[in-house]
């Protein structure tokens, strides 16, 4: 991929509701595993955000067909980010954003490498705790699955579930960008088609279109596999149910939760720029309620003839007029190399590298905020700001850098 390609970003809050009625049906279906096929004769979901699939008529509920399992999800919010804020985000400050190393550090929805056209997402992680209750017969039949819980799915501990299916909503701003670099005219059915089947075939996944049943309009839907940890909150216990002082029914209750990743943000790269406007967009409807933040983001990776080669914060000394700060472990051997070569002989070092300076992003003027001695490769700040954050981009021009490179070995 190309240093300079063009950067769209779509920030959203997805509809949880969904994904969440995702992870009910694999947790219907994993606790429905880890019994004999057809042991429970009812299913039973105690919230609306479950798939269709688990419901059951009501008259069936009242025929009270022991084992009935009942779920209830519990949505939790502050889940352990702890492993998805190790995923590098975009700095932003005035009009400057930066991705650094997309292909490496995101997960790849969409892969087309021979057009340059690639999506990306950035991962919240999610916890939904699941409050499991079975109503049995009897007493003695409760003691006998209290215990069956217990040696089969143990008290506690973490298990995965591999490779489950879930499904996002992939945002509207980014499938009007790939249809602008497509070409595609959405109001042509077989154009339509035909670019869903180029999101087939470039997908890290399964791409489907359907109609939002609120709105009618229609939305792309992408399946990812996900692993989920499994948690076991706590032991089974069990109470009994008495009527008229006479034992009749016994329930025996216990809890797991399941944790997993949602793309929070969709990143649009390609070598071409999409034009549309930075925006807003809110869904409200009686389903959900959800937004999209998304906006366009210029190459800042070549500044004239030279590339970036680093970018890298730093920290400054307050209450100081000077402050310095050595950067040697900026460089390769290679490029020190160059440096000396270019040192040594008295040759124009601009014309091959160039040393920035940033304030918040803000590019800040040298010789004046700044200067920078290549000879100890040390920056001096001048008159440093206190709670800002501070950055140095390193550039080169890389035809330069390879020709005074050779000269060295010759």
């Amino acid at each position: 991929m190309q240093l300079n390609n063009n950067i769209m970003s779509c920030f959203i809050s997805t509809s949880v509701s969904s994904v969440v009625g995702n992870l009910t049906t694999v947790a219907k279906d994993y606790i429905e595993s880890k019994f004999p096929r057809n042991y429970f004769k009812e299913v039973h979901v105690t919230t609306e955000i479950s798939s269709s699939e688990m419901k059951e008529d009501a008259d069936d509920v009242k025929k009270k067909r022991l084992p009935i399992l009942s779920i209830n999800p519990i949505f939790m919010p502050s889940a352990n980010d702890t492993l998805m804020e190790s995923y590098p985000r975009w700095r932003r400050g005035g009009k400057r954003y930066m991705f650094r190393d997309t292909k490496s550090r995101y997960y790849p929805v969409f892969f087309d490498d021979v057009n340059d056209i690639y999506v990306w997402a950035i991962p919240n992680r999610i916890k939904v705790n699941f409050e499991m209750k079975v109503k049995v017969a009897s007493s003695m039949r409760q003691m006998d699955l209290i215990y069956y819980i217990r040696q089969r799915m143990g008290t506690s501990g973490y298990s995965f579930l591999n490779e489950q299916r879930l499904e996002t909503e992939i945002p509207k701003s980014i499938i009007k960008g790939m249809t602008q670099l497509t070409g595609v005219d959405t109001t042509d059915n077989d154009q339509v088609l035909e670019f869903l089947n180029y999101l087939q075939r470039y997908s890290n996944g399964y791409v489907t279109r359907k109609n939002n049943l609120s709105s009618g309009n229609p939305m792309y839907q992408f399946a990812y596999g996900s692993n989920i940890l499994i948690h076991g909150e706590s032991g089974s216990e069990g109470d009994k149910e008495k009527i008229n002082m006479v034992e009749k029914e016994s329930n025996v209750s216990f809890a797991f939760s399941f944790e997993t990743w949602i793309p929070s943000t969709f990143i649009l790269e390609s070598k071409n720029e999409v034009t549309y406007d930075n925006e807003e967009e809110y869904v409200f409807d009686d389903e959900n309620i959800s937004f999209a933040q998304s906006f366009n983001i210029k190459p800042n990776r070549i500044r004239g003839h030279k590339s970036e080669l680093r970018w890298e914060g730093y920290v400054t000394d307050v209450n100081k007029t000077i402050d310095t700060v050595e950067l040697e472990s900026l460089f390769t051997e290679k490029q020190k190399k160059v440096i000396r070569y270019l040192i040594d002989n008295s040759l124009n070092i601009d014309e091959v590298f160039e040393m920035v300076s940033f304030r918040d992003m803000k590019e800040l003027v040298k010789d004046i905020d700044y200067t920078f001695d290549w000879d100890t490769l040390t920056l001096t700040s001048i008159n440093p700001h206190q709670n800002y954050t501070h950055f140095v981009g390193l550039y080169a021009d890389l035809k330069l850098l390879e020709e005074n490179f050779k000269k060295i070995k010759e």
